[in-house]
């Protein structure tokens, strides 16, 4: 890894990890869901989180780990598919999801 990836990765955490909280508390109910919606987005990328997202889920790690995890494993791509949520709604995002794969 360059200085320099690690620069973005540190800005992209302190700009953007307190957004990222704040839609994880809004779908805390709901973190199944949002675990079919990550797999079925993040496609082969998810692999390389689902032990960290794992951890999270038990309680072994907090979502600002998951977050920095979530950035060093997979970058930008984790950020534009959790941002994605935020601009739908997770239930309407899953159910057509769910339609689709019907």
């Amino acid at each position: 890894m360059k200085c320099e990836d690690i620069k973005t990765d540190t800005e992209y955490i302190k700009e953007y990890s307190t957004q990222i909280e704040d839609l994880f508390n809004n779908f805390e109910n709901k973190l199944e869901d949002l675990e079919i919606y990550l797999k079925k987005h993040l496609a082969s990328d998810w692999e390389k989180i689902k032990a960290t997202w794992k951890e999270f889920k038990s309680g072994e790690i907090n979502k600002g780990e998951l977050i920095k995890r979530g950035l060093k494993a997979i970058g930008k791509k984790f950020l534009k598919k959790i941002f994605h949520l935020s601009f739908s709604t997770l239930e309407d995002s899953i159910l057509d999801n769910i339609k689709t794969n019907l």
